[in-house]
């Protein structure tokens, strides 16, 4: 380990720094770049060949080379009589990869080592109540970031500084503001409550919102959070997420990390019965997979309030006899478990199977189930379904085995594989669980100019000219209104509308109207995702059948996905097209291109 000398800057390695007094920085990366390993050095050097054997002259020249948040990290470390500090930036020789993977996987203790830990808050004023749910104490860009999650947790002493390096409060003064805006407990927080007492759902649901630079810093950040240590690989992507996820089922005896993604708080909505028509029609095919292990962390952003079980409370209430510790091996066919399964009795639909889980719901006391469907035999599963007249994809359902046993079978235990990656990675499952260190991230929504040239064929013109759109991270709805003079009645307008599902934000749904006068509201939400419609393709026409408007969709890959932090959309196609004959067709139905 680095540390740097508070009154000189002079880097020094040590060994041990547990036998060592030391304070360290917590902040918000300047986007303009910081100071690195190499630049100290290079300071060093170059000021020290200058001006020979002046020490004093060589001092103040390589201060007013240090740039203004080392300075003041160290001037505020050196008044509270500390001769050493720690910067991520200038503390890490990053040009070593053995080292970096070093720094990265020794962080947690290093900050919780620390005598104190300096947060600096580069956005927040000296004068502004950080206890105001309005102020920039609460907005503060810090408390967005990955890395600053375990940043927050690993010391005992945390001092908030603003933007001037100022006294704001501490960890424990402030605990109730810092406990409302991360959702990490009082008792996390000052240490009187154990880390490992918390569900690993929960801990990721800190995470779920926060974004990294790097998209492998997701898992890298959260690796003190679970006690896991594993080797850094910056270019493999999300799949360091997955091997983070490995190594806590090795570690931790906790299946709370399965509970991620939509949830069903009623369980009959997996049992046969009507769905809804047209629109909602189309959608019973599975075409859309949940693998085992979630994606991102941003995954766990509704995550359930829950409780963990023993094996044994839940052996005597699925009434078996030593459910065994559940141990998890890593296949090609997937990982293999021991669980108890149940099938769900759909005389109508196929069958389902429920994987009861050592957890429960805080608030319901249900026990918490994922929803398995069969995979070509041999105990293999995927996981999740379409349920309820919507034909909505969950797969996690709220069970109480008392209440529900007569439309179960006899629970067993089996040994099964569920799936560990998704059969089809691409468009559509992005398209449900967004990629990138903005998991809770926008969608754009992109139209380009030449694409209105179709619509203009039929003398239709777009009403606004903007070439995207963003849909925010909640609750996002875009209009995009087309005109014609001189139409006919009912067809004078034409406004789509593309939003978010009301029930599940990550998942984007389509409208198209015909009509007069001023756009009608959108129509209620029915659960027809864009990602349902086949090749990303639908079709809408007016009430008359006069005219068939096709919508087609396209995913933009990409590395700029994790850069501007959404997920790019493109509307490929816009194509109006007059019907040969007239079809009476409902208002508002959906007819998919076959």
């Amino acid at each position: 380990m680095w540390l740097l000398r508070t009154d000189t800057f002079v880097l020094h390695q040590v060994n041990d720094p547990e036998n060592v007094a030391y304070a360290i920085l917590s902040h918000v990366w300047d986007l303009e770049g910081e100071q690195s390993f190499q630049d100290i050095q290079k300071i060093h050097a170059e000021e020290g060949r200058y001006h020979g054997g002046d020490e004093d002259a060589y001092r103040e020249a390589v201060r007013r080379r240090i740039s203004s948040k080392v300075r003041n990290f160290c001037d505020a470390a050196r008044r509270d009589n500390f001769i050493f500090g720690w910067i991520d930036t200038c503390c890490i020789d990053k040009q070593s990869s053995a080292e970096l993977s070093e720094a990265i996987n020794s962080m947690y203790a290093w900050y919780g080592h620390a005598e104190i830990c300096y947060a600096y808050l580069h956005d927040v004023k000296d004068d502004e109540d950080p206890l105001s749910p309005y102020s920039a104490f609460f907005g503060s860009a810090w408390f967005t970031r990955g890395w600053t999650l375990q940043e927050l947790i690993a010391p005992k002493n945390v001092m908030f500084l603003s933007k001037h390096w100022t006294f704001l409060g501490t960890k424990n003064t402030l605990a109730d503001a810092i406990s409302t805006i991360t959702s990490v407990g009082a008792g996390v927080l000052n240490h009187t409550t154990s880390l490992d007492s918390v569900p690993v759902a929960t801990r990721m649901g800190w995470a779920s919102k926060r974004v990294t630079t790097r998209l492998e810093d997701e898992a890298y950040s959260l690796m003190g959070l679970f006690g896991v240590n594993m080797p850094t690989l910056y270019g493999e992507g999300s799949n360091a997420f997955t091997r983070l996820q490995e190594e806590i089922l090795k570690r931790i005896p906790d299946q709370s990390l399965f509970v991620w993604g939509a949830q069903l708080r009623d369980y009959t909505a997996l049992l046969p019965g009507p769905a809804l028509p047209a629109k909602a029609s189309r959608l019973g095919r599975e075409d859309v997979e949940y693998p085992l292990l979630a994606s991102s962390p941003s995954a766990f952003t509704d995550c359930l309030p829950l409780d963990l079980v023993s094996t044994q409370d839940l052996s005597t209430t699925l009434g078996l006899q030593n459910i065994p510790i559940p141990e998890y091996s890593f296949t090609a066919y997937g990982i293999r478990v021991r669980l108890p399964i149940a099938r769900v009795v759909r005389a109508e639909s196929g069958d389902l199977y429920l994987a009861v889980l050592a957890c429960k719901h805080r608030s319901t006391g249900s026990y918490l189930a994922l929803i398995l469907r069969g995979r070509g035999g041999g105990m293999r599963y995927d996981v999740g379904a379409r349920a309820g007249p919507h034909r909505s994809f969950s797969r996690i359902v709220l069970f109480r085995p008392v209440l529900h046993s007569r439309h179960i079978d006899q629970v067993t235990i089996e040994e099964i594989y569920l799936t560990r990656f998704p059969r089809k990675p691409g468009r559509i499952v992005s398209l449900l669980e967004p990629a990138s260190a903005e998991r809770h991230s926008s969608f754009k929504v992109v139209l380009p100019a030449w694409m209105r040239q179709r619509v203009r064929l039929n003398q239709y013109f777009l009403e606004d000219h903007g070439d995207e759109k963003l849909l925010p991270a909640k609750h996002g709805c875009w209009k995009f209104v087309f005109s014609r003079a001189n139409a006919e009645p009912g067809l004078e307008h034409i406004t789509i509308y593309i939003r978010r599902d009301v029930d599940c934000q990550r998942v984007l749904a389509a409208d198209a109207l015909f009509h007069d006068g001023p756009s009608p509201a959108p129509p209620p939400c029915t659960g027809d995702h864009i990602a349902g419609w086949p090749g990303l393709c639908g079709q809408f026409r007016d009430q008359a059948g006069r005219y068939a408007l096709t919508l087609s969709f396209k995913m933009l890959p990409g590395e700029h996905k994790v850069v501007l932090g959404h997920i790019p959309l493109m509307l490929v196609a816009v194509d109006l097209t007059q019907l040969a004959r007239q079809v009476s067709v409902p208002p508002g139905a959906l007819k998919y291109r076959q």
